[in-house]
């Protein structure tokens, strides 16, 4: 078989002035623009984002540019008007969602009327199948259980 690897365009949010030209940009516009440009010009599978802000600059570069978009829905967002609803619900815009777990995946179904098969979930962002190194398993259980890294 001869496929070629999967190009994601992972778009993070960032604050900082060494940050790239894309996300120093002082139009949103011109930014998803960009953003566009880059996954037509890196052949991009998928545009994916983490946050909400990320997500609506995805959402708009793939209306541009057609390649696909999927968000990772990791956090209960608040909801105190119809407004911040409307922002949070870039998250569920995209092809697919993945969520954390079980909860996040029906709190996010329940709240925007997502379809169910829409959802991946991958339980805390690991998938268990493709851990194949007993030292990357050993590591995994140390961090969820909080003990010291170096013992």
């Amino acid at each position: 078989m001869n496929e070629r690897p999967l190009t994601v365009v992972q778009v993070i949010p960032t604050c900082s002035r060494a940050a790239p030209s894309i996300m120093r940009s002082k139009s949103l516009v011109e930014m998803r623009r960009k953003l566009a440009e880059i996954s037509r010009d890196l052949s991009a599978d998928l545009l994916h984002a983490q946050s909400r802000a990320p997500a609506w600059s995805c959402l708009v570069a793939n209306k541009i540019s057609k390649v696909p978009f999927i968000a990772t829905y990791d956090g209960s967002f608040s909801e105190r008007n119809p407004v911040k609803r409307l922002y949070n619900s870039v998250m569920v815009r995209g092809a697919r969602v993945i969520a954390p777990g079980e909860r996040l995946a029906k709190m996010a179904e329940e709240r925007y009327g997502t379809a169910r098969e829409k959802f991946s979930v991958v339980p805390h962002a690991i998938d268990f199948e493709g851990v194949q190194s007993g030292a990357s398993r050993i590591r995994w259980q140390r961090a969820r259980s909080r003990e010291p890294m170096g013992r």
